[in-house]
């Protein structure tokens, strides 16, 4: 709550605020003087009363001002290889997000990073779905396109209040090898911007037990290992 009271405070509204603020306090002097109260001759105390005004306008016209309030749980996640686009390997995460709060909002800056048992960090790269699509063995054949690339789908159009937006993101990582990225303590965070710069992130260690993991190409590519031409 503080970050938001702190984030959402420009400079105009600031003076908006000191405004409110000096007529309260004065209005509030001019009763009490009025009444007789020896109150009025003691400056620290207006000074006290003066910034208790401000932070609780500044609170009241922050926490009622329409805003975005994001939520995103991860469904599915893919680590896979990666090969065919010339990466390690790569993360394929099916992501819902809700808007639940009170402003429609569009969502930008996707980023990913996965944090290893021993600690160490790796960020992914971004991933657009080509034209033609993507396919992975999950061992099932998978086919996606770019109408199913949830950056397409909340960057193109607002998310609306109390609206739910589905899709995938894909990052590639060219620096972690892909038994690291199957272990089964290695997290994955994924991060979004909705318009005010209000950040999001959300969480999955999604390997409890070893998992077979999937291969990416294209449709209408053999996959590799394969002799089978997928279609």
């Amino acid at each position: 709550m503080f970050d938001s009271f702190v984030r959402h405070l420009s400079l105009e509204e600031f003076l908006i605020n000191v405004f409110w603020t000096v007529l309260i306090t004065a209005l509030a002097k001019f009763v009490l003087w009025a009444r007789g109260s020896k109150i009025v001759r003691q400056k620290w105390h207006w000074l006290a009363v003066a910034l208790i005004s401000l932070t609780i306008v500044t609170f009241i016209r922050v926490e009622l001002e329409p805003t975005p309030k994001l939520s995103a749980d991860i469904d599915a996640t893919w680590i896979g290889d990666a090969a065919v686009v010339g990466s390690k390997a790569d993360a394929m995460l099916m992501l819902r997000v809700r808007n639940q709060g009170s402003f429609p909002t569009a969502i930008d800056n996707w980023e990913i990073q996965a944090k290893l048992a021993n600690g160490a960090i790796f960020r992914g790269r971004s991933f657009a779905i080509p034209p033609g699509g993507i396919s992975i063995n999950t061992p099932e054949l998978r086919n996606f396109y770019p109408s199913d690339d949830i950056r397409g789908k909340a960057g193109a159009a607002p998310i609306q209040p109390g609206a739910i937006v589905w899709g995938l993101v894909i990052f590639l990582f060219d620096d972690v090898n892909l038994n690291s990225l199957l272990d089964s303590q290695t997290e994955y965070t994924v991060t979004f911007k909705d318009v005010l710069k209000n950040r999001y992130e959300a969480k999955v260690v999604p390997f409890a037990h070893p998992s077979p993991h999937a291969v990416l190409w294209f449709p209408g590519v053999t996959p590799p290992g394969s002799t089978e031409q997928k279609k």
